[in-house]
């Protein structure tokens, strides 16, 4: 589950319309939140509010044998005013799961990116300034996001440690998103760390004609360079995304490669239905011949059950025609202001959005041979995430993690 900061972060992003989908690290992330999921250690207790339109502050409070915990303060230029509280924000807001892409749009022009007070012009400039101080170990972290133009933003993270070399470490990256490609470039105190990211999205100019983006091929790599250690890097990926009308059914498609050390991975993930989405990744080792092979799921439960008086268990969910523009303009509009929840049938209809109380997480890995449950949900004015993991490597089940978190904000 995200926490409150990642979570008014998004809401920055989404009112600002940067587009997190076409950045290089997300282009795994569907694979990655179905299966690589983390599992609550101990007990969790978050604190939030939003003081004002423009400022927010959570407190953390942590038992693993020991009281620890941290203070956090946000602030942002911009007003954010789409920012709910636990009681009422959307779960599939806060808990990571089957990501359906944003439509590739058009980047706004500078023209309308400037604001006029008067003859004075004065740029949109949205800034966000975010801090956290760790108890009782007294570590500092920071983050600073700048958008410098329709097009481009610049963010700063430092970390402060006394158990970090040199005592932290500070990353900048100045990202560029055109619609059609993405590219990104990294510098790290970190051993001096070198480092360009990129992406292109394949036919963007005809999907912008179109009413919405049916599938989208995207292929990106990174490179980067430590000067200090003289230590290089490189990867390279692709993804194939498929959303109703063609296939039936969402999924997505993703091939990751690492040339340096040999490594291959595959994932196919899948959205069944309204509340149940699959995943299976395959990693292969082309020096070691070590293989690994995981799979995972998560299940939603809809508000309303089978013969439940408070929902519309009487009444057919309306149908409606995927090949309708009013139905189109709506879908693009939806998926434009959040991620969607909409599921499209092979027959050409669509069953509307569908509001959800709790999901259940599975995933296991063969190589590693573990098992992890985690179960998300609200109670009343409480989001509450449990889980647990099992390892079966010398073939009795041991439980290596279990634990619970609680999140209030309002």
């Amino acid at each position: 589950m995200r926490t409150y900061m990642d979570y008014v972060l998004r809401c920055f992003y989404e009112s600002t319309g940067w587009n997190e989908d076409n950045i290089y690290p997300n282009i795994t992330l569907t694979s990655q939140s179905l299966l690589d999921f983390k599992v609550p250690n101990g007990f969790g207790l978050n604190l939030s509010s939003q003081s004002s339109p423009n400022s927010a502050s959570t407190y953390n409070l942590t038992n693993l044998g020991f009281v620890s915990g941290s203070v956090a303060y946000l602030y942002s230029s911009k007003p954010l005013c789409n920012i709910q509280s636990t009681k009422s924000m959307d779960l599939k807001d806060v808990v990571t799961g089957y990501k359906l892409l944003t439509p590739l749009r058009e980047t706004e022009s500078r023209l309308y990116w400037n604001q006029w007070h008067g003859a004075a012009r004065n740029q949109k400039r949205d800034t966000l300034y975010y801090g956290r101080m760790y108890l009782p170990g007294r570590g500092l972290e920071a983050m600073l996001v700048r958008r410098l133009s329709p097009t481009t933003q610049l963010l700063i993270t430092c970390v402060s440690d006394s158990h970090l070399k040199n005592g932290g470490t500070l990353t900048m990256h100045y990202q560029r998103d055109v619609g059609q490609w993405c590219n990104e470039l990294i510098y790290s105190t970190n051993e001096a760390l070198l480092g360009v990211r990129g992406m292109f999205n394949f036919g963007y100019h005809r999907k912008l004609r179109e009413y919405y983006n049916a599938s989208r091929l995207s292929i990106g790599g990174e490179l980067y360079y430590g000067v200090l250690n003289k230590s290089p890097g490189l990867s390279i990926a692709a993804r194939y995304v498929a959303n109703s009308a063609y296939t039936g059914t969402p999924l997505t498609l993703t091939l990751t490669c690492n040339p340096l050390v040999g490594h291959l991975s595959t994932a196919y993930s899948l959205m069944a239905s309204n509340s149940t989405q699959l995943s299976s990744r395959f990693d292969f080792n082309v020096y070691s011949y070590m293989s690994d092979l995981s799979i995972g799921c998560e299940i939603w439960k809809n508000k309303y059950t089978v013969g439940s008086q408070s929902g519309p268990s009487d009444t057919a969910p309306e149908i409606v025609d995927i090949k309708s523009p009013e139905f189109a303009v709506k879908r693009e509009s939806r998926l434009s202001s959040r991620q969607s929840s909409s599921f499209t049938m092979s027959n050409g209809t669509c069953v509307p959005e569908e509001e959800f109380t709790n999901v259940l997480k599975a995933s296991t890995s063969f190589g590693s041979r573990n098992v992890k449950l985690l179960w998300e949900g609200r109670y009343k004015e409480l989001l509450l995430s449990s889980g647990v993991m099992v390892n079966l490597v010398d073939g009795t089940p041991v439980i290596s993690t279990i634990g619970v978190e609680v999140q209030y904000s309002c």
